[in-house]
């Protein structure tokens, strides 16, 4: 089962989804300025279409541990967000993804991710990521707000990779 193309778009009350298992697509632009949303959680949602949250202004926490497809701009302009977690999905790529979340504070990575390209920046309040890969996936154009106070965890016995990988 699939969301097709903007059925929340502009929804100013929904304020939690809880996405059922048969559910498996959200179509793209579904939940731009759904203003009063502020958790998401998709538990076998495996496809997230193109601009699917953008300037959710009271959304703080996203959990998708199944998705296994981002499709670019779907995670961003979100004022509130402050965790994305990816969960242990087939994620292997995530480009142009969770810009422009000024409060974000927490992301996961799973362990499938290999290339991360164009994501995460103007993202003001990084104060962790947690890479669950023991191979340390390719950076380009991304993370553009980490400081010396985030905070990188990856696997045990692995710090060596992350520390000598390009990016």
């Amino acid at each position: 089962t699939a969301l097709g193309k903007s059925m929340f778009h502009g929804c100013r009350a929904l304020t939690e989804i809880v996405l059922p298992k048969s559910l498996v697509e959200i179509g793209e632009y579904n939940f731009i300025d759904c203003e009063s949303l502020e958790e998401v959680y998709m538990m076998e949602t495996k496809k997230i279409g193109t601009n699917a949250f953008i300037n959710c202004a009271s959304l703080r926490e996203m959990s998708m541990p199944a998705v296994s497809e981002i499709s670019t701009y779907s995670i961003c302009d979100n004022a509130s967000l402050e965790l994305i977690d990816f969960g242990s999905t087939d994620l292997t790529t995530l480009e142009q993804v969770g810009n422009n979340n000024p409060k974000l504070r927490v992301i996961h990575i799973p362990a499938g991710v290999t290339s991360i390209k164009d994501s995460f920046n103007s993202a003001g309040a990084l104060e962790a990521i947690y890479f669950a890969s023991t191979v340390p996936p390719t950076l380009a154009g991304s993370f553009d707000s980490i400081t010396a106070d985030t905070k990188i965890y990856v696997p045990l016995d692995f710090a060596d990779a992350y520390r000598s990988a390009p990016g």
